[in-house]
């Protein structure tokens, strides 16, 4: 007789309820809105220098984003994914409210939502102890 496997550990599903809280956290701070165009316009506006963005943009190099907010609901994004960090799931300023379309184009292109800070890499954590 096999046993099977479960697709969630036992750890992962205590956690669960202090996810949905953070989540729960996040919409609230973020007024229950899309938080993209917030993160891509403080960065042309705050970092003059950045202006690449516009010039990557325009030879080719960096993929339009959608103009529109898409979808309903909001998920819970991790800006320092779980692979790279996996108590990040865990913390407020890891998670930025996107609505699915933009959830999308952030999974889709890493080094553009990178440049806007929608994108992290492991070495770029906080200093935060779980």
């Amino acid at each position: 007789m096999s046993r099977r496997l479960s697709p969630m550990s036992a750890k992962r599903r205590a956690a669960l309820p202090e996810r949905a809280a953070v989540k729960q956290a996040a919409h609230e701070r973020d007024a229950w809105r899309c938080q993209f165009w917030p993160f891509y316009d403080r960065v042309e506006h705050t970092m003059p220098l950045l202006g690449f963005i516009r010039e990557e943009r325009k030879e080719g190099r960096l993929p339009a984003a959608p103009i529109a907010c898409g979808g309903i609901g909001l998920e819970a994004h991790e800006i320092i994914p779980r692979s790279a960090w996996a108590a990040g799931w865990l913390v407020l300023d890891n998670i930025a409210s996107l609505c699915p379309r933009h959830h999308q184009w952030v999974t889709e292109h890493p080094d553009a939502a990178h440049a806007i800070g929608l994108h992290g890499f492991s070495y770029e954590r906080p200093d935060v102890q779980r």
